[in-house]
């Protein structure tokens, strides 16, 4: 029987050609050097839908671990930078950036990046810009969430204000770079008064072209410090762009599933996927200013909700937690 590293240049490509799923080509390339050697990047269609992974809670060393779901299976990968704080202020750092597109096909782009220190600040960049351009946040409730839908970034603050930012062309010189609008004011107190004022987070997800407002309700002890972000509810509903309103809740998301967290939210088509229920949200914890002084840190709040019967499950087997990174969403891609 012939060697698998012998097989022709030609006939490796066209198997990589096949592989639909991320995980399954890193893999494929990690077979044998010669394999890795006959297929690259160009091979794998990015455009094909993906599932995120798992990010698990940091570790004292540099491997993190990432958890398939569709594999039900723990993939260690060494990833040094990725290890820790580095110095300076914890205080002080990105807390989500969204693109306009991919720069890995397009240079017509923009960046918009939020962090926080001293205050929150948002800040967008286009190729060619020699220095960021900054928008005025602080006064607006900081920045909760944040996401790119049909041609305009869209921000969610923490007390309810959504607006809008167009960014002109880099070419373009008679206008604003960035022009703000608001959009809508959401009132949390319009919700059911029986969640007992939990904490309110916010999400902005796309789905099928449609904008939508993923509120998520947690209950939390102030004034204990072994009290943790514990999520009791979720609601969904669509955000009218047009109108600057909040449509009727939404009950189903039909094949649909969200995913989301401290960094990130998504929607995915479950049916493309082994082992994903749809209308299902999969969450992680994003009460990580409140579970630092907990015991083994965040990372306790995660579970997937379902939309319909409003009962949670659980999706990862065991318990993942960490004082400087809980469990995260990640979308791997092909470099």
């Amino acid at each position: 029987m012939a060697d698998w590293a012998e097989l022709p240049n030609a006939v490796i490509a066209h198997i990589a050609n096949r592989v639909k799923v991320i995980e399954d080509f890193i893999a494929f390339r990690a077979v044998c050097t010669w394999w890795r050697i006959s297929t690259i990047k160009e091979d794998f269609d990015v455009f094909l839908p993906q599932l995120p992974l798992l990010m698990l809670g940091a570790k004292d060393d540099d491997y993190r671990e990432f958890y398939s779901l569709t594999k039900k299976k723990i993939i260690p990968i060494f990833l040094p930078q990725a290890r820790g704080p580095h110095g300076g202020n914890r205080w002080s750092c990105i807390d989500r950036g969204v693109l306009s597109g991919n720069p890995s096909l397009t240079s017509d782009y923009v960046l918009m990046v939020h962090h926080y220190g001293p205050a929150s600040c948002l800040v967008i960049w286009r190729p060619g810009d020699l220095d960021w351009t900054h928008i005025d946040v602080v006064n607006h409730g900081g920045v909760a969430a944040l996401i790119y839908h049909k041609g305009e970034f869209y921000s969610m603050s923490y007390c309810g204000e959504v607006r809008a930012y167009q960014v002109a062309g880099p070419n373009v010189t008679d206008q604003p770079v960035v022009q703000t609008r608001l959009l809508a004011e959401i009132d949390a107190e319009m919700y059911d008064n029986q969640l007992n004022l939990p904490d309110v987070k916010y999400y902005l997800v796309e789905l099928s072209g449609a904008l939508l407002l993923v509120t998520r309700f947690a209950n939390v002890t102030y004034d204990d410090p072994n009290s943790i972000f514990h999520t009791v509810k979720f609601k969904v509903s669509e955000l009218d762009v047009i109108k600057g309103e909040l449509k009727e809740e939404m009950k189903t998301l039909g094949y649909s599933s969200i995913f989301l967290g401290r960094n990130w939210a998504s929607c995915i088509d479950s049916s493309k996927f082994d082992g994903i229920k749809p209308n299902h949200i999969y969450f992680t914890d994003d009460g990580l200013e409140y579970d630092r002084a907990a015991e083994g840190g965040a990372g306790k709040d995660m579970g997937a909700y379902n939309l319909e019967d409003e009962k949670f499950e659980s999706f990862y087997p065991g318990e993942s937690t960490s004082l400087i990174c809980p469990p995260v969403w990640v979308m791997s891609s092909v470099m």
